[in-house]
């Protein structure tokens, strides 16, 4: 994560994701001004980052050298809401906007 040391993070959240496939997939966030985040997460792994309100978490995942797959949520939809649940509330459900295929 690249945080510039005049970026404004009062409008931020907490934000929970959990790798539940069984292969490695890599998280960008590349929407939002003076603010870059890409991490790799292993199958089963959880992650808890900040991000910016209007920021949209890209999920890339690798299934043949010539197939991939990029579904993208709204970071709102995953952010981390305090109530009565044992977890984070997160990743409920998923939209596929887009499949690419390398050339």
């Amino acid at each position: 994560m690249l945080y510039p040391q005049t970026l404004d993070r009062k409008n931020w959240m907490l934000c929970y994701y959990k790798n539940d496939s069984h292969s490695v997939q890599i998280l960008k966030i590349d929407n939002a001004e003076n603010w870059y985040f890409e991490r790799l997460v292993d199958p089963e792994e959880r992650l808890v980052f900040e991000a910016p309100e209007m920021a949209q978490l890209q999920i890339h995942y690798q299934f043949t050298s010539d197939y991939h797959r990029v579904e993208i949520i709204p970071c709102d939809q995953i952010r981390v809401r305090y109530g009565l649940e044992s977890e984070p509330v997160g990743k409920s459900s998923l939209k596929v906007v887009s499949i690419n295929r390398s050339a």
